[in-house]
């Protein structure tokens, strides 16, 4: 800071203030995307208000769910007698070599002796997952004579662009 002496009077210079840069344009930033999803964690969480298959006999389900990708399929374990299931289950699906046009499909049976009723199925497609965040929530049941929904997230995983 320089000083000067004036009749007497010390007077400080001000330094003259600093020029802003002008502001640069906005360029727009293209948003990162999964160009790879490499594998796909479903996490089931429960299920609510599904149908009745049992009947007389129970009254309940024995929900399982069977979780779909491409070629590539797992199933849940069973919870016995309930129409309003909770798992707390991960399934890891290997999502090698699918296409954007491939769904996560999850689809709930009711486990019995013979063949196992369909219960509904909801699907997410991969490219809903390409941002490569998750997507949780309750996903209403489709599919003839379904009812109820299911409670999941679903988290990809692999390479962003």
């Amino acid at each position: 800071m320089l000083q000067a002496i004036f009749g007497g009077h010390k007077h400080e210079e001000q330094a003259a203030p600093a020029a802003t840069p002008a502001a640069a344009p906005a360029v727009p930033v293209k948003p990162k995307r999964m160009v790879h999803i490499d594998r796909v964690e479903v996490i089931l969480y429960a299920a609510k208000g599904l149908r009745d298959t049992d009947g007389i006999v129970s009254g309940n389900s024995d929900p399982y769910v069977v979780v779909k990708c491409g070629a590539h399929k797992k199933q849940s374990k069973t919870i016995k007698g309930t129409l309003n299931p909770k798992w707390d289950e991960t399934i890891t699906i290997d999502a090698e070599g699918l296409l954007g046009g491939d769904s996560i499909v999850l689809e709930l049976f009711d486990e019995d002796i013979g063949t196992d009723d369909n219960l509904g199925h909801a699907a997410v497609p991969l490219e809903e997952l390409r941002s490569g965040n998750r997507k949780e929530g309750w996903f209403k049941l489709e599919g003839k004579k379904a009812k109820g929904e299911i409670h999941v997230a679903i988290i990809p995983y692999g390479r962003m662009e």
